[in-house]
């Protein structure tokens, strides 16, 4: 086929292809041609669309389109563009209020020289308005909440609990942010958005964390211990050991009264003592006799073990091993001490329990877990409980001798955290350089984080405990508390279930 009869073809085609849309117009723009063609955009409020101009005869004296909810076009939004100059070529325009969820036609339209000609009618639905996330799910007034959506409109309303809260920013008609309010008279709230006349409701509630806490007590003085030994006898809260902010061993022990919340300095024979030593029911024993490490630092341990009783102290026999850093626990009415590190800094694999009627040692089993009081444990049903660097919570059970994988703490792990069981609910957290703390309700597995312990996060658990139904937790400042001018020790209660 030859380039000239290949060329008449086109032409014919293009001809005949002019002629047939024209054939829809009106015959006096014949010669004047606009069409409809696309939707570039569509959300539940905007939608951006396309004309052209594909022949005129004279200029394009306004241009646009025509929107409506009725295929008529009757009472039509007018999009106008004004003047073409260009005459000929697309044009896009666009409309912001839109109603969500609606059937609408639009169509372009060209004015030139006072004869209007429209294209074809398009027809499209603004999008429904939708939910999908909010985060975070739990946290306290104030606490930036981020909602993402779709199809948002700018006058988009955030209800928390029912009340409307200003919008900080909405970006993107998908993305909120506004300020968690005050907590309500419970620790949830609803959240919902309304969107027009469209009311959207997230099925899980934003989860306030609650719980009071309670300052018990505070050290007389500006005292700063670490490390120590501690536990409950009946009203006292009984402490000591442990090395000073001068990295030096403590040889003082100290109870308080915790009905009349004084402080007691108690007469301990002892003459020497020990840091990081296991400590359980009134019961401690071992653990390092120098502060520093290196240069021999923790191959020197004490074989001390004591036990206060009714107000006195008792030396008893010599331990047959020297750990830092073990775990006491009672269980089923005796003692028993796992994990810590030995005199030549490897890990103590071995589990000892002490037969009380005849004063003896027993090495009874060993664990492949490296266990360690630098890291929270537990006791529940006389059974042991350790929760482990990778978050796994690990159940021994003493009259079987076996080890359970019964839990995972849902957060980063680091040391010196602690446990405290209330009637199988664990309190479980305060790592260093962290103030959170979870619930662990053992039966339902479910957890829960509660309100931030007041102070820094830098400061240092030196005990723990379980009083009243409450857990109690004694803190240290931390470097000494020479960044406070009047540092003091300070013992925290928590009560869980209460809001404000």
């Amino acid at each position: 086929m030859s380039r000239i009869f290949k060329n008449a073809m086109i032409f014919v085609l293009a001809f005949a292809w002019i002629l047939n849309l024209s054939s829809c117009l009106p015959q006096d723009s014949l010669e004047n041609i606009v069409v409809t063609e696309d939707l570039l955009y569509i959300s539940g409020e905007r939608v951006r669309i396309t004309g052209r101009v594909i022949e005129v005869n004279g200029n394009v004296d306004d241009h646009g389109f025509y929107i409506s909810k009725s295929p008529d076009f009757s009472s039509p939004i007018v999009i106008s563009l004004g003047p073409k100059t260009n005459g000929l070529g697309r044009f896009i325009g666009e409309y912001d209020l839109l109603e969500v969820n609606t059937q609408y036609y639009f169509r372009s339209y060209a004015n030139i020289g006072g004869t209007e000609v429209t294209g074809q009618t398009v027809e499209f639905s603004s999008l429904e308005p939708g939910l999908k996330f909010f985060t975070p799910s739990v946290g306290v007034e104030g606490d930036l909440l981020t909602i993402e959506g779709l199809n948002f409109t700018h006058d988009t309303r955030v209800l928390i609990d029912g009340n409307e809260v200003a919008i900080i920013s909405l970006k993107d008609e998908s993305l909120i942010v506004v300020r968690v309010p005050p907590m309500p008279s419970v620790a949830e709230a609803i959240v919902s958005v309304s969107v027009q006349d469209t009311l959207l409701i997230f099925a899980e509630p934003f989860k306030y964390h609650f719980g009071h806490w309670e300052l018990e007590g505070i050290f007389p003085d500006n005292t700063q211990l670490y490390e120590s030994m501690f536990f409950r006898d009946n009203d006292q809260f009984i402490f000591g050991m442990g090395t000073d902010s001068r990295f030096s061993l403590n040889l003082n022990v100290w109870s308080l009264d915790l009905i009349t919340k004084i402080w007691s300095e108690l007469n301990f024979p002892g003459n020497s003592g020990s840091r990081s030593p296991f400590t359980s029911a009134g019961y401690w024993g071992t653990g390092a006799t120098v502060v520093r490490t290196g240069a021999g630092g923790l191959n020197v341990h004490t074989s001390d073990f004591w036990q206060y009783q009714a107000g006195n102290f008792e030396l008893k026999p010599f331990l047959p091993f020297r750990l830092y850093e073990s775990i006491g626990m009672h269980l089923n009415g005796e003692l028993y001490v796992f994990g810590g590190i030995l005199f030549d800094h490897s890990q103590n694999s071995n589990i000892y329990k002490f037969d009380e009627l005849v004063n003896e040692w027993t090495s009874i089993d060993v664990t492949a877990l490296d266990l360690s009081s630098a890291y929270p444990y537990f006791e529940h049903n006389n059974e042991a409980y350790f929760v482990q660097p990778d978050n796994i919570i690990w159940k021994y059970s003493p009259l079987s001798g076996t080890w359970t994988e019964v839990g995972y703490y849902p957060v980063e792990v680091k040391e010196d955290g602690v446990a405290v069981n209330v009637n199988g609910k664990v309190y479980i957290g305060l790592f260093n350089d962290d103030v959170r703390l979870f619930e662990w309700d053992m039966a339902s597995d479910i957890w829960i984080e509660k309100l931030s312990i007041p102070g820094s996060p830098k400061n240092v658990n030196n005990g723990f405990f379980t009083y009243n139904n409450k857990p109690y937790f004694f803190r240290s400042k931390y470097s000494g508390g020479q960044f406070e001018s009047d540092p003091h020790m300070e013992l925290w209660s928590l009560d869980p279930n209460r809001i404000n």
